[in-house]
């Protein structure tokens, strides 16, 4: 699956509350899951006999999702074939009954996909991964074994992220000077949804932020020049910025930054930062 095709299904499936993977599986399909039901959601390329370059293919470890969603939308072996322009109509409507399926309690999962590559389903690390998660999530991935597979790898990758974070920053916020770790969020500056698999764990696309900085960048409130001056949006009421930021924050500069940093920063600037 090239980029711009993962983005799109990425976007569709985050906008409806699906949890964005943290890497292409090994047969190059993305696998989501939620919080809040408990189905798997699989999109890789359109391939085989009349496949479509351009299209998706689309499947759910649950029958019963699939028959739900066969009843509007044509299916051959389970699979539905979406178009990029209906994809965000498709996942909507699968979100849906994703939900329905779960609040009547119907077993899942059923027709269970298989994916490439097993997470060592009795392993000390992967245990601990899944013991820290929340406890929807941790019934979920006991539930359903991909669902455990997925959760353990995008913890992974979350976790690697962070620890090259720590080590850049030196445990603490370069804005606030917080170092401990319960109150240190890993930033993105060019957001997760919009990055390449290479730049999601690039530690000098991330800041290691304060819990209420993190939300103001990441919220577009507040930005960096590339020498690491503050820039507070117009839209940012000037007693929040100085309840959040203190008194002359625009007078600060991080010195961390280097120019490795510089295009994530400028993506940031062009397209999360609130200019009005």
């Amino acid at each position: 699956m090239n980029d711009n095709k993962r983005i799109n299904a990425e976007k569709a499936a985050e906008n409806c509350g699906w949890m964005v993977p943290g890497d292409l599986g090994a047969d190059g399909v993305l696998t989501f899951l939620s919080a809040t039901h408990r189905s798997v959601m699989l999109i890789g390329d359109d391939i085989g006999a009349g496949a479509s370059p351009d299209s998706y293919a689309v499947r759910f470890s649950s029958a019963a999702v699939t028959d739900a969603l066969a009843k509007s939308y044509y299916t051959s072996v389970g699979i539905f074939r979406v178009k990029p322009y209906d994809l965000s109509e498709f996942v909507k409507a699968a979100t849906a009954v994703c939900h329905d399926i779960t609040a009547k309690n119907i077993p899942l999962p059923v027709g269970q996909p298989s994916l490439g590559g097993t997470v060592e389903q009795g392993g000390d690390e992967a245990s601990r991964i899944i013991a820290s998660l929340p406890p929807a999530l941790q019934a979920a991935a006991a539930a359903d074994p991909t669902v455990r597979e997925a959760l353990v790898k995008q913890r992974r990758g979350q976790d690697k992220y962070r620890d090259a974070l720590e080590k850049l920053w030196s445990g603490r916020c370069p804005i606030t000077g917080i170092n401990h770790p319960a109150f240190l969020v890993a930033s993105h500056a060019k957001p997760w949804a919009d990055s390449s698999p290479a730049e999601r764990l690039d530690p000098f696309n991330g800041i290691l932020l304060a819990v209420h900085i993190d939300r103001l960048f990441d919220g577009g409130w507040i930005s960096f020049t590339d020498a690491g001056q503050i820039l507070l949006s117009p839209a940012l009421p000037s007693a929040i910025a100085v309840s959040l930021l203190g008194q002359g924050c625009q007078e600060r500069a991080i010195t961390q930054f280097t120019p490795k940093h510089s295009p994530y920063l400028a993506w940031h600037r062009d397209k999360v930062y609130r200019k009005s």
